[in-house]
């Protein structure tokens, strides 16, 4: 199996994009099973400066998950095209 590895710059502050997260946390959109704890205790309250990755990166993969169904969902409301399921 290949997944490519893409490499990510953010360009905003690390803990304004993991405060940015909780919202989402609190009303369920991203959700943690139990299994997770050890991220849960990462991301909630989120840490300054040291053990932010964790969160960092789960901001990161929200953040590529909303542009991409922003992108599909553009790609199936083009003018003149189809739509395609």
């Amino acid at each position: 199996m290949f997944i490519p590895v893409v490499e990510l710059n953010p360009h905003t502050d690390k803990d304004m994009r993991i405060d940015a997260m909780a919202p989402l946390i609190e009303n369920g959109t991203i959700r943690f099973r139990r299994d997770q704890q050890d991220a849960v205790r990462h991301v909630h309250p989120a840490p300054q400066g040291q053990h932010d990755d964790i969160p960092d990166v789960i901001e990161m993969a929200v953040s590529m998950v909303r542009k991409f169904v922003k992108a599909a969902s553009l790609a199936l409301t083009i003018p003149g095209k189809p739509a395609t399921a």
